[in-house]
């Protein structure tokens, strides 16, 4: 009697059987199927088995299950295209993706265990910020204990909901109030304006975030607070180019903005510009060591602000590791720690892709909006 076996293989290595005819298949890839195939569906364990095989990097669209039959019981074997009895995208975004790529002729059958595989997703989303902002304290030489304390303001039910609405591309507005903290609108912030891109736009960011927050992610409405705050209209006349200076001035001119968002949550009006500043240096790039701020390296600017506001820039690290993940701040990490394996003076391959915050041209203010995929607020 043939046994039934499920295998997890990239779509590069089903190309390869496709073409060849056969294929090698690893251990770590391939799974037994203990009862009749008609039952597979109830087996959600066999994906657990299965997962061990993929890649931190690799995307579910990458991914494809094989149905194979074989004689033999073996897990390390050579499987033949007539073995082949099905393929299995991980969910349906997935089956979106694949069947284009593949030959017309090959059926693709629906998800075996959608739910499974997306819960396995988004262990790993939050993996990798976990790692995000491990590789940012190393970056910025920030000490473990200090970004410890920084995980009890921003803490993993704040990241599970930023990473959540994030992906799934969902609005805050519908989620329950103990979801919509001051620190989601934050992180979730991409900007919607064209706010200057210096010291100031960083402050008007924030500001417009705590509008964001106070009229429950109305767009409309965070806008109009915008153009009748006092604050906002020092903010666009402001030419402070030192993000620092440009807080200290806000908290002796405009006390009651960081009166009232630290009574919300203590330091916002510190870390948020910092934030903004920091993730809208990187935008959809790759943490870069190298960009400049209007002419000011990036590094300098962190090391004053370290100095100026330790434990808010602290929480604008945390939350920039969070947000951006592993994926995004590894090229940085590994030119900070200049790995053995690099060539001499080696230069980042990612370097030059983006004009830094002082070579944009769009407007005279230098002005721009960033566009990343993080759903409406």
């Amino acid at each position: 009697m043939k046994k039934e076996y499920l295998a997890l293989i990239s779509l590069i290595d089903f190309d390869k059987l496709f073409k060849n005819g056969r294929l090698q298949l690893g251990q770590s890839h391939v799974v037994f199927v203990p009862e009749p195939f008609n039952k597979v569906r109830e087996m959600p364990f066999l994906f657990d088995q299965l997962a061990n095989g993929i890649c931190d990097f690799e995307l579910p669209f990458e991914l494809i299950i094989l149905h194979y039959q074989k004689n033999s019981f073996d897990l390390n074997s050579i499987i033949n295209i007539k073995e082949v009895k099905g393929l299995y995208p991980l969910n349906e975004e997935a089956k979106r993706r694949i069947v284009p790529r593949l030959d017309s002729r090959v059926y693709v059958n629906e998800p075996l265990w959608p739910d499974k595989v997306q819960k396995f997703i988004e262990g790993k989303r939050f993996e990798s910020s976990m790692r995000g902002i491990d590789n940012v304290r190393k970056i910025f030489g920030i000490n473990k204990e200090e970004f410890k304390e920084c995980s009890k303001i921003i803490d993993n039910d704040i990241i599970k909901v930023v990473l959540d609405n994030a992906y799934s591309g969902t609005s805050l507005l519908g989620r329950p109030l103990e979801e919509r903290s001051l620190w989601v609108y934050l992180m979730r912030y991409r900007r919607y304006s064209m706010f200057p891109k210096n010291a100031s736009g960083f402050i008007l960011d924030s500001a417009y975030v705590e509008f964001l927050y106070e009229h429950g992610g109305d767009t409309n409405k965070a806008s109009q607070g915008i153009d009748q705050s006092s604050l906002c209209k020092d903010m666009y006349g402001h030419s402070e180019n030192s993000l620092a200076k440009l807080i200290q001035y806000v908290e002796e001119h405009h006390p009651n903005f960081a009166e009232y968002t630290d009574s919300i949550v203590k330091d916002f009006h510190v870390a948020a510009p910092v934030y903004c500043m920091l993730i809208e240096t990187a935008g959809d790039s790759f943490l870069d060591l190298d960009v400049s701020v209007n002419g000011i390296p990036l590094q300098d600017i962190v090391k004053e602000l370290l100095m100026q506001f330790p434990k808010a820039t602290n929480l604008a690290l945390y939350m920039l590791g969070a947000v951006l993940g592993y994926e995004k701040t590894y090229d940085a990490l590994y030119k900070k720690e200049r790995l053995a394996l690099f060539k001499k003076d080696e230069v980042s391959p990612f370097r030059g892709k983006r004009p830094t915050n002082g070579d944009t041209k769009k407007g005279k203010n230098n002005l721009k909006e960033t566009t990343l995929d993080f759903g409406n607020v």
